[in-house]
């Protein structure tokens, strides 16, 4: 997918999220496996002027529900062979970002003119819980670019390509994600299945 494609993708479920009563400091939750779908719903999310809560689809049930309900989300944007985590709630607004994409296609593939600060929140991830239940870390859009920018232990540059590992519940996706996005680099986003192959 092209930086254009993810562009014009991310700015139409934007729109649709809008539409949906989406705004500033609400929190959408993303539950799905690493795919081009995953990151169109990251940035539509934040197009939209929302906070994005990742959820890996493997988790606990009642880790999965402890964030649903901590959190207070209302909207979910999952895939067919994720959403099955999520279909005991059903206050929850699920979008299918695999299936549900063509209903999205009317809206325009322009830029939002969403107002976003520094101080907005970008993303809430929540902690392992080894010490007790897991809290939820408020990580704002100034933090993100602070992050990408000013990152000093690895050297970016336009020859990068970067192999994507992580799970989006693991903050350090972060710079996987930004540090390339912000300067257009390439990103190889692997899935986990094909991460680690031993014969």
């Amino acid at each position: 997918m092209s930086y254009r494609e993810l562009n014009e993708r991310s700015n139409q479920l934007g729109r649709y999220l809008r539409d949906q009563g989406v705004q500033a400091d609400t929190l959408v939750g993303i539950c799905l496996e690493r795919s081009l779908e995953m990151l169109v719903g990251i940035l539509g999310i934040l197009k939209s002027g929302a906070a994005y809560v990742p959820i890996d689809p493997d988790y606990p049930q009642d880790r999965i529900s402890y964030m649903v309900g901590d959190a207070g989300m209302k909207q979910v944007l999952s895939s067919s062979s994720s959403y099955k985590v999520l279909e005991q709630y059903g206050d929850l607004s699920v979008v299918l970002l695999d299936t549900d994409l063509g209903r999205m296609s009317n809206y325009s593939t322009e830029n939002l003119s969403v107002a976003v600060r520094p101080s907005d929140l970008a993303y809430v991830i929540y902690t392992s819980g080894s010490t007790g239940r897991p809290k939820g870390v408020m990580v704002t859009q100034g933090n993100i670019v602070s992050l990408s920018t000013g990152c000093d232990y690895v050297s970016l540059d336009s020859q990068t390509i970067w192999l994507s590992t992580g799970s989006i519940s693991f903050d350090a996706t972060t710079i996987e994600f930004w540090g390339n996005f912000i300067k257009w680099r390439t990103i190889n986003n692997i899935r986990y299945q094909y991460t680690f192959k031993f014969s």
